[in-house]
């Protein structure tokens, strides 16, 4: 077994090399120089945008904080038990609302176990986990499925369909622990999902889905709190940096193309360079050759004329010597 387990943690780390050879495939880019240079742009224009981006995560860590405090656990997502299309939002797994009957009344998350139709009154069985002291008033427990609830952690419960609003008139008649709504997928319960749900926010996309449960669940308050987050976010810190990246993107790219200009005429330069080298070699060599060809004409003519003297010479000593005959 254990050669067996040896092998398989071998074959994986085979095939962790064998993933890692497709980062081979950036060696294509150098085959295309429209993706080279597009990719040096992008480069070069994320470096002029990163003090930005510090700031940006400032803004998303500065309002997931104060969501959590101002938002956190009161975001309702408000559903109709008879709608079928929201039928599989409470199956097992899910998280709900739940209206604790408190003085002032508290409102808790859990988590669906079980749905059991057989049971119209309680359907849903949900589950929290053991509070501390601190996190229910014991004060305000009287209720004996509360009571059960905290000691178990499980409690079959029934949904209604009420409004923020209406809850203090529904505890007045019935005093009874209640499924209010579910947790919307956007919401401020812990620090990981403020995040999410602020850059949700920043980027202002289905906007709408995270505000409204949020103002149902905390009042209209919560309304200035997206206000000012839209205002400082996306009209300001998401647009500046999309007009940063596009000037930066169209300032690099020009750059980029007066850099290749520059090299090219440098290129074309040292051409002609090379040109006029090669012509002003060439014409000292045709010199070099007509200046011999003049030397070895003038060598002949003296040659000849030597030769011509010396011919003179000899008839004028036989002339000579048939005078003194």
């Amino acid at each position: 077994m254990d050669q067996c387990d040896n092998s398989g943690g071998s074959m994986s780390a085979l095939r962790t090399f064998r993933l890692v050879r497709i980062l081979r495939l950036g060696k294509l880019v150098e085959l295309f120089p429209q993706i080279r240079r597009q990719i040096k742009v992008i480069t070069r224009t994320l470096g002029a945008v990163s003090s930005l981006v510090v700031l940006i995560l400032m803004y998303l860590v500065i309002f997931a904080i104060l969501g959590m405090s101002m938002l956190g656990g009161n975001a309702v997502e408000y559903l109709r038990t008879t709608d079928p299309d929201h039928i599989n939002d409470f199956r097992p797994g899910n998280s709900v609302r739940v209206l604790i009957p408190t003085d002032p009344y508290m409102i808790l998350t859990a988590t669906v176990l079980r749905y059991d139709p057989t049971r119209p009154d309680r359907p849903y069985l949900v589950y929290r986990n053991a509070p501390s002291n601190n996190d229910w008033p014991i004060n305000h427990m009287s209720n004996e499925s509360l009571q059960i609830w905290r000691q178990n952690g499980e409690i079959w419960l029934n949904m209604l369909e009420l409004e923020p609003f209406q809850y203090q008139d529904y505890l007045s008649i019935r005093h009874e622990t209640t499924i209010v709504g579910l947790v919307p997928r956007g919401n401020f319960d812990s620090f990981y999902m403020s995040a999410i749900t602020v850059f949700q926010i920043f980027t202002t996309s289905d906007l709408g889905d995270v505000m409204y449960p949020a103002i149902r669940g905390s009042g209209m308050f919560a309304s200035l709190f997206f206000a000012v987050q839209v205002m400082l976010g996306n009209l300001l810190l998401f647009n500046l940096f999309t007009g940063i990246i596009i000037t930066g993107f169209s300032e690099t790219k020009e750059e980029l193309q007066k850099e290749e200009q520059e090299n090219q005429r440098m290129i074309e330069q040292d051409k002609l360079r090379r040109a006029q080298s090669l012509a002003r070699g060439m014409s000292i060599g045709s010199k070099a050759r007509s200046s011999n060809g003049t030397s070895i004409s003038r060598g002949m003519s003296i040659t000849s004329s030597v030769a011509g003297l010396d011919h003179c010479s000899s008839l004028e000593t036989a002339v000579e010597k048939v005078k003194a005959l």
